[in-house]
């Protein structure tokens, strides 16, 4: 299992509107503004033993779920899980890479005189049509 989160502390639009004190969530609102970072991009890998979050503004997370299920044990400093956690890292990779930004089916402007490749009937078959 994969999730993802946060923010970059330079992304103020992704911040909620703040709340009045009386309201019972203000405290966590409010840090996204006076404390950025504590709302910072975060990615989390999940096997049926492992735990790894990888935080960018704050201490990374690595838990064995199966002798510590509530989590309150951080092990990512231990030495002897560098391999677990260079495997998690790497999965993590891998998972960034097989599901980020898609290159969109549209036309080449370049190629003018391009007609209908066989990539374009494709295209529009799912919906894509030629701009411009």
């Amino acid at each position: 299992m994969f999730s993802e989160g946060g923010a970059l502390t330079t992304e103020v639009h992704t911040h909620e509107r703040p709340y009045p004190r009386e309201k019972l969530y203000w405290a966590r609102v409010a840090l996204q503004f006076e404390r950025p970072e504590v709302h910072g991009k975060a990615v989390m890998i999940r096997s049926r033993d492992w735990k790894y979050v990888r935080r960018l503004y704050d201490t990374d997370e690595l838990y064995d779920l199966q002798h510590d299920p509530d989590e309150v044990h951080n092990l990512i400093d231990a030495p002897s899980l560098a391999e677990v956690r260079r495997e998690l890292a790497s999965a993590m990779l891998e998972w960034f890479l097989a599901t980020g930004d898609q290159v969109p089916w549209r036309w080449d402007r370049r190629y003018a005189e391009e007609t209908e490749p066989e990539w374009s009937r494709q295209a529009a078959r799912h919906g894509f049509a030629r701009r411009g």
